[in-house]
């Protein structure tokens, strides 16, 4: 199903699409609802025929409280913009599924622009952020919960102007943290926080990234806590390279 050139205005939810549906929506504004586009009805994000699937293009979220929601599945989100009025939440929030987000302006959100609090369930988690600018709120960029594979990619993207964190996650048994080419920067808080707590082997990757302007190189071990840069709160790695 293609939709294009519409507009959804003071509504609870702009448009579901459920578990094993499709849709392509381009130039399309979502305004002053609830939500303004829900992927999957329930959080059962296994890949497979039954797994939901919208490419959204070229269309703006506007004092939504929630732009878009996502219940499993696979969303692709490119040229768009999700900008935040008084009621407006989250940019983006993610309980299951694959997200891949290019080119996005995500503004004026009160608690964070992309918020993902994955279930035990998601098989196949990945979050794939880039050229985005995340700007204002408390997180840009927020990861809870625990995900039996997956990834969060950061990449020439721009995050600035938090009050408590740009980037920061705790995220159990996800193969790969990577933030690459990237400016990462706070009012207050850390730019990078890592505050997993359950020991976890995997090693946080950041790549020609500056941390409110700050550049660092080599393997850092936690606990440690550099602010207003970054701090890791256990016994986690981040690896800084230029």
């Amino acid at each position: 199903m293609t939709l294009s050139e519409s507009r959804f205005a003071s509504c609870g939810t702009g448009i579901v699409v459920d578990q094993g549906g499709a849709m392509s929506i381009t130039d399309t504004t979502f305004e002053a609802c609830t939500q303004g586009l829900q992927v999957g009805t329930v959080a059962v994000p296994r890949s497979g025929d039954q797994s939901p699937f919208v490419d959204v293009t070229g269309s703006q979220f506007i004092d939504d409280t929630v732009g878009i929601s996502m219940n499993g599945g696979t969303l692709s989100f490119t040229d768009s913009a999700i900008t935040g009025g008084d009621a407006s939440q989250s940019g983006i929030v993610v309980t299951s599924g694959t997200l891949t987000a290019s080119d996005v302006a995500i503004t004026g959100q009160a608690v964070s622009g992309v918020v993902a609090a994955m279930s035990n369930n998601d098989l196949f988690g990945v979050l794939d952020l880039t050229g985005l600018l995340i700007e204002g709120g408390q997180y840009g960029v927020l990861v809870r919960g625990a995900a039996d594979g997956g990834s969060l990619r950061l990449t020439s993207s721009t995050v600035r102007d938090q009050t408590t964190a740009a980037v920061s996650f705790a995220i159990y048994s996800w193969v790969n943290h990577a933030i690459t080419d990237s400016q990462l920067s706070v009012l207050s808080g850390f730019a990078l926080e890592d505050v997993r707590i359950v020991p976890n082997t995997s090693t946080t990757f950041v790549t020609s990234t500056t941390l409110n302007g700050n550049t660092y190189t080599g393997e850092v071990q936690g606990p440690i806590a550099v602010p207003p840069d970054y701090r890791i709160t256990n016994n986690q790695t981040i690896q800084f390279s230029p």
